[in-house]
């Protein structure tokens, strides 16, 4: 009866152990994020950590896009006019996320969320990277794979990523989508 027990409670345990994904980021997550955190785009936490294995949210890819494109210290008028229902008045994003709804890089959802703790998604990270390369032309097919195709002509899809468009991405996942973006050549 007790070894009965004791295989059960093993089993239990390793089964645990194996629904846990372990994750942690690849070399060229950590190049990315190490370059992004050179020029100060992507900061990281208290401890000094990047945390690349960390999955990112909506508000922090915000605050990431918004870096990227300039506009960290800049006015934008007319951003206190963005108002999203989830987003509180002591939120601590909600200043970049009126700031880059009003130059229209974000987009909420139906009845004026955002969703800012929401991790985001592959998808929506791709069609953020193609906006900031100003590449939404004549997008073919539907939303998400019209925005992932294009993503895949600028080369900003990594091919070793094997996640679908509605998976959430890590902190190292993004940093390698945007740092590929950097690389790219504008027209």
């Amino acid at each position: 009866m007790k070894k009965t027990k004791r295989l059960l409670l093993v089993s239990i345990l390793f089964i645990g152990i194996l629904s846990v994904p372990i994750t942690a980021a690849t070399p060229q997550q950590t190049y990315a994020g190490s370059q992004l955190a050179t020029l100060q785009l992507l900061k990281g936490y208290e401890d000094g950590s990047l945390r690349l294995d960390q999955n990112i949210n909506r508000a922090e890819m915000t605050v990431l896009l918004l870096r990227v494109l300039g506009h960290e210290e800049s006015i934008v008028i007319g951003a206190e006019k963005q108002q999203f229902q989830d987003v509180s008045s002591s939120y601590w994003g909600k200043p970049w996320i009126q700031k880059a709804a009003q130059l229209q890089l974000i987009q909420g959802y139906p009845g004026r969320t955002f969703r800012p703790v929401q991790p985001i998604s592959y998808a929506e990270t791709i069609a953020l990277m193609v906006r900031v390369l100003k590449r939404e032309e004549q997008l073919e097919g539907e939303w998400p794979i019209n925005y992932m195709n294009r993503g895949k002509e600028l080369g900003i899809v990594s091919p070793t990523l094997k996640k679908g468009p509605n998976e959430v991405l890590t902190r190292g996942e993004v940093a390698e989508i945007v740092w590929k973006t950097l690389l790219v050549k504008t027209k």
